[in-house]
């Protein structure tokens, strides 16, 4: 960690500890009351979309409300690597050592039931009655062979369900 300035015009640089190749492509600001444009503690995250919920709740850990846009082109490559944490003003210091703590994200997966995907696949056609509706499913393979499954919409929604509570998460 790194501050040049002193007082409101400090600056303070880190960087979160994840190896990552990836440019940032997104800034996950720190957002809130303040004096001016920028809230009385003013940070950044800049990363990629792989560690965003990552960064997002880092901000959130420290106490502040993440907000994440798109990196202006210049900031999407170097010297903005995924991760590099900027911070301003008298309490930078402390806020990038907050941003810099570790956090662990849970993600909770709620899979549709099997009726709401029916649903779903009921109004992909307007006034359709799901009991007179079939699925038909169709790969044309590069080598031109055709491949098909036929059923009822209850059927494969059923497999989308199936399919949805089996997969792992990343």
């Amino acid at each position: 960690m790194a501050t040049t300035g002193t007082g409101r015009g400090a600056v303070t640089d880190a960087h979160t500890g994840w190896h990552c190749t990836n440019g940032a492509s997104l800034l996950a600001r720190i957002t809130g009351p303040g004096l001016g444009r920028l809230p009385a503690e003013h940070g950044v995250i800049y990363v990629c979309a792989d560690h965003q919920v990552q960064a997002e709740a880092r901000i959130t850990t420290a106490g502040h409300q993440p907000a994440t846009d798109p990196a202006p082109p210049g900031h999407r490559h170097d010297p903005w690597p995924c991760g590099h944490i900027t911070t301003h003003g008298e309490t930078g210091p402390h806020l990038a050592d907050a941003l810099t703590t570790p956090v662990t994200v849970h993600f909770v997966r709620t899979v549709p039931s099997p009726e709401t995907i029916t649903a779903a696949l009921t109004g992909l056609i307007p006034r359709a009655l799901p009991d007179h509706m079939t699925a038909v499913l169709i790969e044309t393979a590069p080598d031109g062979a055709r491949h098909t499954w036929n059923g009822s919409l209850a059927g494969l929604a059923q497999r989308i369900h199936t399919a949805i509570s089996h997969t792992t998460e990343r």
